[in-house]
């Protein structure tokens, strides 16, 4: 039985051992291929500087008001209102941004509610556009 119980251990761990090379190499691969990425593959748009960090956006279109688009709570970033975009983009100004830590947007350390988030980042995006119309 003891020895039973010695061979459990030593299968345990280097199952343990086994999986953590496994998820080590996984990481590393995953973040070199990000920078890999982020230089062969530059985001359209520009950043600026929000409460610390950086915030994707695309400025397109010319005129006033400008109009903002909002992200939801998906993934996607500015590419939820590409169709949209495109479609206004010859009558005003529009820009579309990622949401703090979506796509080429930064984390950052404030709070993320709601109230916060439009005050941050969306009055702060008056940098790129005078006057602004929030959809």
């Amino acid at each position: 039985m003891n020895l039973l119980r010695k061979t459990v251990i030593r299968v345990s761990k280097g199952i343990a051992l086994f999986l953590s090379i496994i998820i080590l190499a996984a990481l590393s691969y995953e973040q070199v291929n990000r920078v890999l990425a982020n230089k062969r593959f530059p985001p359209e748009g520009d950043t600026i500087n929000v409460d610390g960090h950086r915030l994707h956006y695309i400025r397109k279109g010319v005129g006033g008001p400008s109009v903002v688009f909002e992200s939801g709570l998906d993934p996607y970033g500015h590419l939820s209102w590409f169709k949209i975009e495109k479609e206004i983009e010859n009558l005003t100004t529009t820009i579309s941004y990622d949401r703090a830590g979506i796509l080429w947007s930064e984390r950052g350390e404030s709070p993320k509610t709601i109230q916060g988030r439009f005050n941050s980042e969306v009055h702060n995006s008056t940098a790129v556009g005078k006057e602004v119309s929030c959809l």
